[in-house]
């Protein structure tokens, strides 16, 4: 029988989603793991445009990391739309 474990990082980087250049600096860094930030890190203002601008990104890009994406409240409109543009990933 062979055990499957979960990789998760050891070393994650949290990048605002909308500095997506930042990327290839932070694998070169030494980070296993990205975590891009739809919530504090992007202004109320910028959210709509920032979920379209990753999801282009994730939709033809695979970063050589383990890549988690942090959302903004469920609770709210914003956090439901970050889920539904995840679903389509």
């Amino acid at each position: 029988m062979e055990l499957k474990m979960n990789k998760f990082p050891i070393c994650p980087i949290f990048i605002p989603a909308n500095k997506l250049n930042y990327v290839e600096k932070a694998i070169k860094s030494g980070a296993d793991g990205i975590i891009f930030d739809l919530e504090d890190s992007i202004l109320l203002n910028d959210k709509t445009k920032t979920r379209e601008n990753l999801f282009k990104y994730l939709s033809s890009n695979s970063p050589d990391a383990i890549t988690y994406i942090r959302v903004n409240d469920l609770n709210s409109e914003i956090g439901i739309s970050d889920i539904e543009m995840l679903s389509e990933l």
